[in-house]
């Protein structure tokens, strides 16, 4: 009867911590998705910065590094096609448009395939 007693006093301690984990748990994980809106924002706005000073490279990079972390964004497939375009670079430019009629954006990649033809 002993043990019996001592073993459901621990079972309610595991019960306990366990509980009390969740909360823990929840905030975790905000501050891990959190985290990732935030380097999105602000690596957003560092291409962003980078794209109107015609610093097309680091422009590139940071819009690569979007899609890396926000790969549904179909924004910023546009950007780096539109980097791609100002920098000269026409086939890289058309792998973004082929990406964004691959994600249904049809209206978007004909506007960019529409610069491109108006540019040969």
């Amino acid at each position: 009867m002993e043990i019996q007693k001592q073993n459901n006093g621990v079972n309610k301690k595991k019960w306990i911590w366990l509980l009390a984990l969740i909360p823990v748990a929840g905030i975790l994980s905000f501050l891990i998705l959190s985290s990732t809106s935030v380097k999105v924002f602000f690596i957003g706005e560092k291409a962003k910065n980078y794209h109107d000073k015609g610093r097309l490279e680091q422009a590139i990079l940071s819009y690569e590094r979007l899609i890396e972390l926000d790969p549904s964004n179909y924004s910023n497939y546009f950007n780096l096609a539109m980097a791609h375009l100002q920098n000269g670079e026409k086939a890289k430019a058309k792998k973004q448009i082929a990406k964004l009629r691959a994600m249904g954006s049809d209206d978007v990649a004909d506007m960019l395939q529409d610069l491109i033809n108006r540019n040969n």
